[in-house]
């Protein structure tokens, strides 16, 4: 009989620590609210939005969830529901992008930013990530192209949050959207910067443009009294 190496036992009994870190993110914890807030260049407030984690589900070495949200702007209006959905197992975590229903009432198929259990400065990151949303403006047919690319890690930064001081990883990706309407195409290329708090989740994002920046997002996030 094959008996398993120290390495490989070290390497088993690692990945089932990963899986149970899992638990710690706040994309699995139903007995909290999440909410971000986003304000542009100049301190003025754009918009909110508030999430809810809902079916936590527990398969093996898998933890997943759906991440239900709306979005409010200034005013307070509230925009169309959106969910997402979030997995994670001992090789790290996976977000798919909040995907707004489409007009026939089909939800587009999920695509996933990954973040792995263990990062380094100057990891490259996966960024297979590109998908389109069709929709109207004032009766005029729009789609609006997304995709990620050079998606990589900068290296650890330690940042201030409006839950304190937080131990990140920071990553940056350019973004790349090109907005369609009546056959004429606006293209519109913005860099992304993210901090990212292994075992937590994602705590900031800052978007820039022409070495500019433009707006950046912050996390709260509240456990819920009982």
């Amino acid at each position: 009989m094959k008996t398993k190496s120290i390495t490989a036992l070290l390497l088993l009994i690692g990945a089932f620590a990963k899986a149970q870190d899992c638990k710690n993110y706040y994309y699995f914890s139903e007995n909290t609210s999440i909410e971000t807030r986003t304000v542009l260049t100049d301190g003025t407030f754009k918009e909110r939005e508030v999430a809810k984690p809902t079916d936590v589900t527990v398969n093996g070495n898998e933890i997943s969830s759906v991440y239900s949200s709306i979005k409010y702007d200034k005013n307070g209006k509230a925009g169309e529901p959106q969910i997402a959905k979030i997995k994670c197992d001992g090789s790290g975590l996976r977000i798919s992008f909040q995907m707004p229903m489409m007009d026939d009432g089909v939800q587009p198929q999920e695509q996933y930013l990954f973040y792995p259990a263990t990062m380094k400065a100057g990891q490259q990151l996966e960024s297979k990530v590109e998908f389109v949303i069709n929709g109207k403006v004032k009766g005029k047919k729009m789609n609006v192209t997304f995709k990620i690319k050079d998606r990589k890690v900068v290296g650890p930064e330690k940042i201030n949050t409006p839950m304190g001081m937080k131990d990140c990883m920071k990553i940056r990706f350019d973004l790349d959207v090109r907005f369609k309407i009546i056959g004429i195409g606006i293209p519109m290329k913005l860099e992304i910067h993210e901090w990212f708090v292994p075992g937590f989740g994602v705590v900031k994002t800052e978007a820039h443009k022409d070495g500019k920046l433009l707006e950046t997002t912050t996390v709260t996030v509240t456990k819920n009294k009982k």
